[in-house]
């Protein structure tokens, strides 16, 4: 398959292909424009979309393949499609927003503020409303 889009976010086609292969684990050819083209870490056979020649050898480098090399590829692909699903990312999310909490909690929030309070001269500046709060 070969998509060469010249912007694109988060298109789950490339996904989807990679989890139809998994007799055939044909190559992938993933513009590198593509916002899935990272998650893919060497998987996909990157090109640049402008670059027709770049793209023509892309094709012919997945058409004269090994079979081995195919199927290393196309299990790295396929780990990443498995690891980065929307559950790992939700699961991913939510371990942030309960650190960012418990780090809320602490004093300071976690902070050192201390040289914030001083001016440049390094004498204190004066209390404003904030340090009410």
């Amino acid at each position: 398959m070969v998509i060469t889009s010249l912007r694109d976010g988060m298109n789950l086609t490339s996904h989807e292909y990679v989890l139809c292969q998994r007799e055939k684990k044909s190559p992938l050819v993933l513009s590198e424009f593509v916002g899935t083209y990272g998650a893919f870490n060497g998987g996909a056979l990157g090109v640049n979309p402008m670059d027709t020649k770049a793209i023509a050898q892309a094709i012919k480098d997945a058409l004269v393949m090994s079979a081995d090399e195919k199927s290393a590829r196309w299990e790295l692909l396929h780990r990443q499609v498995l690891t980065n699903s929307a559950t790992s990312f939700v699961s991913s999310f939510i371990a942030d927003i309960e650190s960012a909490h418990a780090e809320s909690k602490s004093p300071n929030g976690g902070r050192n503020y201390s040289s914030a309070k001083q001016g440049l001269s390094g004498s204190p500046l004066p209390p404003t409303s904030a340090d009410a709060i």
